[in-house]
């Protein structure tokens, strides 16, 4: 009896769905950024933001909770894609901060969903996501078509700018090495005198 689970998972429904859901996890968010991974380890998502709770005497921010799932001990990130992520968040949450007199009034969780919509909730916090989801669904309308477009166009031109710099870095560089190799390429100089001894 214990053991009739194994025989309902054995069947080709569930088998199919397993592998779907299998090959679902290894997908790229983006080109590169490799399979989203977290190390949360068996606690929830929820769980973690209640120790937050109780730590912190507030409720748990959703990039705290994010913070939780996707580091490893060491404080790195679990992949890239949730580097990127953060990297992304922060910028927001300077720029809120810095038009905003008093950080405390700013709403990190509405900060945090607007970067990480997704069509199931937010990036990275499991269920609590989909909380985040309504909570700044009712709560806020979010950035208008655009502040984003706004904001995607300082991206656009901040990456322009970073591959321009890039680009005459390495210009530079090749330069010096074309240089090195007409040097290397050059005969040696003659030596003194008509190769005789004196």
């Amino acid at each position: 009896m214990a053991f009739k689970w194994k025989e309902a998972f054995a069947e080709a429904k569930y088998a199919d769905r397993a592998r779907k859901n299998s090959q679902n996890r290894m997908k790229e968010k983006y080109p590169g950024s490799g399979p989203s991974k977290h190390h949360g380890g068996l606690k929830s998502a929820i769980s973690h933001a209640k120790d937050i709770e109780k730590t912190e005497g507030r409720p748990a921010w959703a990039h705290e909770v994010f913070y939780k799932l996707h580091r490893k001990p060491d404080g790195s990130f679990s992949d890239p894609h949730s580097s990127l992520f953060d990297a992304l968040y922060q910028s927001r949450l300077i720029e809120a901060t810095a038009s905003n007199n008093t950080p405390d009034d700013i709403d990190r969780d509405t900060i945090f969903y607007d970067v990480s919509k997704t069509k199931k909730g937010a990036f990275g916090t499991g269920l609590l996501g989909k909380t985040l989801a309504s909570k700044c669904s009712t709560g806020s309308a979010g950035p208008s078509s655009a502040t984003q477009d706004a904001m995607r166009a300082q991206i656009r031109d901040e990456l322009r700018g970073e591959m321009e710099e890039m680009r005459t870095r390495m210009e530079a560089e090749m330069e010096k090495m074309r240089e090195l190799v007409r040097q290397l390429a050059q005969p040696p100089p003659p030596a003194d005198g008509d190769g005789h001894g004196r």
